[in-house]
């Protein structure tokens, strides 16, 4: 009886090369990253205003705990976006987890740019709008969904 070659599953000492990741899955990925950075600059200015007490005239409350509401909405700014930046670059380097937080992050500012622009920042709710329907393109594109796939191919062979 012939043996079976070793594989990682089998040894894992012995890790496989993560496949290459198309250039629809690297550009969506990139895209993510960007979109990102741009709320991690958001949440920078936040904590900011936070350490130089800068006066916030759109919050209604008296509570002591809103003088706390830009850096706590910074922290989770922070984890949301560093998780996606995470995933995001992941995805670029050939992994495969990062899909589903990029593709959630998609949907969000796709239905956010539509507040955007009913609140009357029509150009920014149109680039949003647009760089998340372009990454969702990219994430669902033939080529992205065919890598995807290569991922689980030796897992359906048994």
């Amino acid at each position: 009886m012939p043996e079976k070659p070793e594989s990682a599953v089998n040894n894992p000492a012995k890790k496989e090369k993560p496949l290459q990741p198309p250039a629809t899955i690297k550009f969506a990925s990139l895209i993510a990253v960007v979109q990102s950075v741009i709320a991690l600059i958001f949440a920078g200015v936040l904590i900011w205003r936070e350490i130089i007490n800068a006066e916030n005239n759109s919050i209604a409350s008296d509570a002591a705990t809103a003088n706390w509401i830009g850096a706590g909405t910074a922290g989770f700014i922070a984890i949301i976006f560093g998780t996606i930046v995470a995933a995001a670059l992941s995805q670029y380097r050939g992994k495969r987890w990062g899909r589903g937080p990029i593709v959630l992050l998609q949907v969000i500012l796709a239905a956010s740019s539509f507040q955007m622009m009913s609140g009357g920042a029509v150009f920014f709710g149109i680039f949003i709008l647009a760089s998340a329907v372009i990454a969702l393109l990219m994430i669902f594109h033939p080529q992205s969904n065919a890598w995807m796939e290569l991922h689980y191919a030796p897992r359906r062979r048994g």
